[in-house]
Formats: structure tokens, C-alpha cells, sequence
């Protein structure tokens, strides 16, 4: 386990510049894991094994859920881009039934702590060395399709991925109260993909229905997008939709 620069509680994590590359998170019970928050979303922590730099979903305590650790699909809740970077640790429990919409899922003995942060530019080394490579015709989680029939997924395929993005080419639009849409290029296809980020959506909702784009969309963020978390949500009617869990940016 990496060692701490400070104290436990607000420590200063440190990310190594070296790594393997597919390592498997250690998720033996009663293994002890500190992970890099990258996104929350419906009661689960997406983030990174800093030991291993392995994408682990943890299931989170429900009443923590109800606090704001997770909210459910745009909910208007703490906003998750102000905790990507804390490191949460948690304590291995005996793995449930695999869910080939989840692969990466651990589950808990107790409700992860927060131990204290990495700072930005860790966190912007840390999504350089895990996103995932871009080339012509690279797809978002395997398809074009915004969701995946549950029976067409295998449990060796990622349900979550870091990807970078371009400013220029990123549009932020609310079809809907409930439905907040990002567009983007990635792989040289232009893909749009439902926000699960409770301020993202909250921020577009604000703008009553206005495409944010280029400098609106930076200013109305507070930042320009560089990374996007994207992942499965749970299954529902035997599909997994494709979703943003965290816009992450500089």
C-alpha cells in the first residue's frame, strides 16, 4: 500500500509514476484498499486501486447513499466532482455472485472511510496512466449503442472507463428535466451519452435547455472537461445504458 505523506484524515496520497500496467486489484477478504474516488453514482464508488491502478465499482452503505456518497441519476446532491481525488479505504468482504454488468465491483465490511486526497496533479497523472487508449474507430465500452443487452456481456469485458476528451469537441444539452446529454468525439465518432453527475446535470438544468458549448460550457463547469468516467448503469428491463458517472478536468 502507498505510503501516506501526512496524517490519517487529511493525508496527502502520492501516485507513484510507476506502475504495471493490468494489474489486478488485491480483493482477497479482508485485504485493505485505499481507492481513488473518480465518480459516484446510485450508491456505488468508482475509482482506482492505488496500489495496483486496477478500476474497482464499490458498493456502498446505503444510508451513506442517502447522504450524497451516491444520488440517483441527476439528483441534485453534493456534488461528486468536489470529492474525485479523496482516497477512500475500505476492508475486503467476501465477494458476491459475479454481475457481468459490474466486474469490477468489491464490496465492503464497513462503509468506506475518507482518508484524505490526492492532489490535482497526482490526480491528473493518475488518469493519464489508467484511461484507456484512443484510436480511429474506438468504441465506448465495446459498441455504438447507448446501451448493451445484459445477455450480450461477458464478465472479461470493462464495465467502466476513463477516457480523454478535447473542449472543443464536448456539448452539454438537457433534453429533458430528467435527461442531461453529453456529446463528444472520441475514436473519431461523435457518440452522445446520458449524465449521471448530479451537478453536470443540475448546471445544464439551469440554462433551461441552452447547448453548452467551447467557453459557456468551461465557464458554467468551472473548469474545461479533460476526462469523462463512463460506465454501465445498473441493469434495468435486461439493459445496461452507457452513462457519465464524473466529468474530470484540469
Amino acid at each position: 500500500m502507498p505510503k501516506p505523506a501526512k496524517t490519517e484524515g487529511n493525508t496527502r496520497f502520492k501516485v507513484s509514476r510507476r506502475f504495471v500496467p493490468g494489474t489486478r486489484a488485491d480483493a482477497s477478504p479482508g485485504q485493505t484498499l485505499d481507492i481513488v474516488a473518480l465518480g459516484f453514482d446510485a450508491g456505488e464508488l468508482f475509482g482506482v486501486d492505488l496500489a495496483s491502478r486496477a478500476f474497482v465499482r464499490v458498493e456502498t452503505d446505503v444510508r451513506a447513499h442517502q447522504r450524497g456518497l451516491g444520488g440517483e441519476p441527476g439528483e441534485d446532491v453534493r456534488a461528486s466532482r468536489q470529492r474525485v481525488g479523496d482516497v477512500y479505504r475500505l476492508v475486503v468482504k467476501e465477494p458476491e455472485p459475479v454481475d457481468v454488468g459490474r466486474p469490477e465491483a468489491i464490496w465492503s465490511e464497513v462503509e468506506p472511510s475518507r482518508v484524505g486526497t490526492v492532489t490535482r496533479r497526482s490526480l491528473r497523472r493518475l488518469c493519464a496512466q489508467v484511461k484507456f487508449g484512443e484510436h480511429p474507430g474506438a468504441l465506448v465500452l465495446g459498441s455504438r449503442a447507448r446501451s448493451r443487452s445484459y445477455a450480450d456481456l461477458h464478465a472479461s469485458e470493462p464495465s467502466m472507463m476513463l477516457i480523454a476528451l478535447r473542449p472543443k469537441n464536448c456539448r452539454l444539452l438537457a433534453e429533458s428535466p430528467e435527461r442531461t446529454i453529453l456529446t463528444f468525439v472520441w475514436g473519431g465518432l461523435k457518440q452522445s451519452l446520458l449524465v449521471h453527475e448530479p451537478r453536470t446535470c443540475a448546471i445544464e438544468r439551469a440554462h433551461r435547455g441552452h447547448v453548452l458549448q467551447n467557453e459557456e460550457l468551461r465557464r458554467a463547469l468551472g473548469f474545461k472537461i479533460r476526462f469523462a468516467l463512463i460506465g454501465y448503469a445498473r441493469v434495468k428491463d435486461r439493459y445496461v445504458e452507457k452513462v457519465v458517472i464524473s466529468l474530470i478536468g484540469n
